[in-house]
């Protein structure tokens, strides 16, 4: 599902179907094993069951993850999508 934000101000939701293609499948893979030494290189010092325990809290943070929209204003240039 994409969120956006409209002009509005409004929330929009739009679904699209994404498919892997055999060619996207095969790139996937190449990147898995890059992606799994850089990850062994950031957390190297995090036990197995640390790395779960990481895996397990960002997995239950982002579940219920909704989407906030905001317009930013003159005042708060920091606040937006």
């Amino acid at each position: 599902m994409l969120a956006a934000c409209g002009n509005d101000g409004v929330v929009h939701r739009h679904w699209h179907v994404v498919r892997l293609t055999d060619s996207g499948a095969e790139r996937l893979n190449e990147a898995e094993c890059p992606l799994a030494a850089a990850e062994d290189e950031v957390l190297g010092a995090l036990d197995p069951a640390e790395r779960d325990s990481r895996y397990e809290l960002l997995r239950r943070a982002t579940s219920g993850a909704s989407v906030t929209c905001v317009e930013p204003t003159r005042d708060d240039p920091g606040t937006g999508c």
